[in-house]
């Protein structure tokens, strides 16, 4: 996949997490709610809540249920067991708002769990705001009130230019397409596109080891935390 070095770690965050949920969950930005059915099977409840103008993108049939601003979510303090916010944080214009109310209704010894980007091309525009180092995104979190149990950071120099390098010929193809409709064009270019990108996710993979640094987390692509109230 020409964005296995994102898809990736968001599996293992999922892998982290969902042993941890418990109890009465909220989703904060669920987009197409692809923990709801896992989240479920393990016994708890599931929301999902999305904002209405940024939910329509999503093109998901499941429709969430809560449509709000993630800063002004309609319940009591104290009303959820876990809290879901992945992915989210960088379309936020307020992050600390939201991350106070993600606080404010989550039961006293409940979990959040937050995952972001650091080096990722925009997308999602206008609504695309902020990119986190670990170290910030912990600040934040320790800002709303949390503590902060758990965090962690994904990739190296190697993954993350090799992504941004895909993410750039996908994004070129679908500049073609938008701009001037012609399909057996986008088709040829994709074609084309598409084997390059496997070549930059092998030499990736093949060329990490080099990467001496990458202890040092200076060049990261996907982090994650887990923090209690």
């Amino acid at each position: 996949h020409p964005q296995f070095f994102v898809i990736n770690p968001q599996m293992q965050i999922v892998n982290i997490a969902l042993p941890k949920i418990k109890g009465k969950v909220l989703d904060i930005g669920c987009g197409r709610q692809l923990l709801k059915e896992r989240i479920l099977k393990q016994g708890s409840s599931y929301f999902g809540l999305d904002h209405p103008k940024i939910y329509k993108r999503q093109r998901s049939g499941l429709l969430p249920d809560i449509l709000i601003d993630a800063t002004a979510i309609p319940s009591e303090n104290n009303a959820f067991d876990s809290v879901l916010m992945l992915m989210v944080l960088a379309h936020l214009p307020s992050p600390l708002k939201a991350l106070k109310e993600a606080r404010r209704i989550l039961k006293p010894g409940g979990l959040a769990f937050i995952s972001s980007v650091e080096n990722y091309p925009e997308h999602d525009p206008p609504d695309n705001y902020f990119r986190y180092r670990l170290t910030g995104l912990k600040s934040l979190c320790k800002d709303a009130g949390f503590k902060v149990i758990k965090g962690h950071s994904w990739e190296n120099f190697w993954q993350v230019n090799a992504c941004n390098f895909n993410v750039f010929l996908m994004q070129t193809a679908k500049f073609i397409n938008d701009k001037f409709s012609n399909i057996p064009l986008t088709v040829l270019l994709t074609l084309f596109f598409y084997p390059l990108t496997v070549l930059s996710n092998l030499s990736a993979i093949l060329l990490g080891p080099t990467d001496l640094v990458k202890n040092a987390r200076l060049i990261n692509f996907v982090i994650f935390v887990i923090v209690e109230k």
